[in-house]
C-alpha cells in the first residue's frame, strides 16, 4: 500500500493535498509535513484555519485556493469522507489519481489507494510512520509538523487510543532536533486572550442533567474570531465528577455545530444519525435549527 502511494507520488506532475472542513491541528500539520515531503510542486488548500497554527513551518505557503481546475493527483488528510473534504468538488473529484489517508472510524474509504489506521490516535502519526517505513529525509520541520499534529489531537497525549507506538514515534521526532516545549505551548499550553474569554463563558454556561454536561456559544459570542476549536473548549468541563457526556453547540449561520465527547459511550454513532462522524470518543455534526432544538435532539438521542 505505501509503495502505491509513492509510486503515484512520484508519477504525478500536478499535487493538491486537501483536508477537512474547520481543519484542526492535526489536519494542519499533516497537510504541511505531506508538502513538504514530496520534493515537488504541490498545492496545499486549505481556505480558512485557526490563526493560532501559523507558528507551524510554512504555514505562509498555504493557499485558498488551488492553482489547477484538474491534478494529477489529489491527496486527502485526516478526512473522514468526501463531504467533509474541502475542495472535493473542485479538485478532488476531477483529479486523475485520489488517494485517502485517515484515521477515523467513520471513514468511507473514498480514494483510488485508501490507507485508513483507525487505530492510530493521530493521522500525523500515521505519517510519520510513513515516512520512517520508506526511510525518507525527515526535516527538522517536518517532524515540527508531525509532533505538533500528535499533540494536537491527542490534547497533549491525554485523549484517545495512545499506545508505546505513539510514543516511539514522538520520541524519533524529537530526535531531528524538535523543541517540544515551544510546541506544546503552542499546541496545548497558551491561548489568546480572545480565547480565553472564550473559555470562560463556555465553562458559566455549563449545565449538567443526567450525567451530560452541555453548553453553547451564539454567532455573536465568536463574531471575528476565525475558526476555533472546539475541542480545548470541550476540555474546559470534561473533567466533571459524574459527567458521561460533555456537548458544546456553537450557533453558525442557518446550522449548529455540534460537537461531542466521552470516555463512555460513543459518540461518533449519534453524530453519524446527523449527517456528522468521527472517533469513538470525539465526534461532530453540524444539524439545522435553534440551540434549543438542536440540543434537545442530540440529548434525546444520547439517553
Amino acid at each position: 500500500m505505501l509503495s502505491n502511494i509513492f509510486d503515484e507520488i512520484e508519477k504525478a506532475h500536478s499535487i493538491v493535498i486537501l483536508t477537512h472542513k474547520n481543519p484542526d491541528g492535526d489536519a494542519m500539520s499533516c497537510s504541511l509535513a505531506f508538502g513538504m515531503m514530496i520534493h515537488k510542486d504541490v498545492d496545499i488548500v486549505i481556505p480558512n484555519y485557526p490563526k493560532r497554527l501559523n507558528f507551524l513551518p510554512n504555514a505562509d505557503k498555504i493557499k485558498r485556493k488551488g492553482e489547477n481546475k484538474v491534478y494529477d493527483l489529489a491527496i486527502a488528510l485526516d478526512t473522514s469522507e468526501e463531504k467533509r473534504l474541502v475542495g472535493y468538488d473542485e479538485y478532488y473529484k476531477n483529479a486523475k489519481v485520489k488517494i485517502n489517508i485517515d484515521h477515523h472510524d467513520t471513514n468511507t474509504f473514498y480514494g483510488d489507494v485508501n490507507y485508513v489506521l483507525p487505530d492510530v490516535p493521530a493521522c500525523a502519526q500515521i505519517l510519520a510512520d510513513m515516512f520512517f517505513k520508506k526511510d525518507l529525509n525527515v526535516s527538522i520541520e517536518i517532524a515540527t509538523c508531525l509532533v505538533a499534529g500528535i499533540l494536537s489531537d491527542t490534547s497533549g497525549l491525554v485523549e484517545r487510543n495512545i499506545n508505546a507506538d505513539t510514543f516511539y514515534t514522538l520520541s524519533k521526532l524529537l530526535g531531528y532536533g524538535v523543541d517540544y516545549k515551544k510546541v506544546y505551548e503552542e499546541v496545548i499550553g497558551s491561548c489568546s486572550r480572545e480565547i480565553f474569554r472564550i473559555k470562560q463563558l463556555v465553562v458559566s454556561r455549563v449545565v449538567i442533567s443526567h450525567d451530560i454536561a452541555i453548553s453553547y456559544l451564539l454567532k455573536k459570542d465568536i463574531e471575528g474570531l476565525g475558526l476555533i476549536e472546539s475541542k480545548y473548549l470541550l476540555k474546559s468541563y470534561m473533567g466533571i465528577e459524574g459527567v458521561k457526556v460533555v456537548m458544546l453547540l456553537t450557533e453558525n449561520e442557518g446550522f449548529v455545530r455540534v460537537s461531542l465527547r466521552s470516555n463512555v459511550i460513543d459518540v461518533s454513532k449519534i453524530c453519524q444519525k446527523f449527517g456528522g462522524g468521527g472517533h469513538i470518543g470525539s465526534a461532530g455534526c453540524n444539524v439545522n435549527g435553534s440551540i434549543e432544538e438542536v440540543a434537545k435532539a442530540i440529548y434525546n438521542e444520547i439517553l
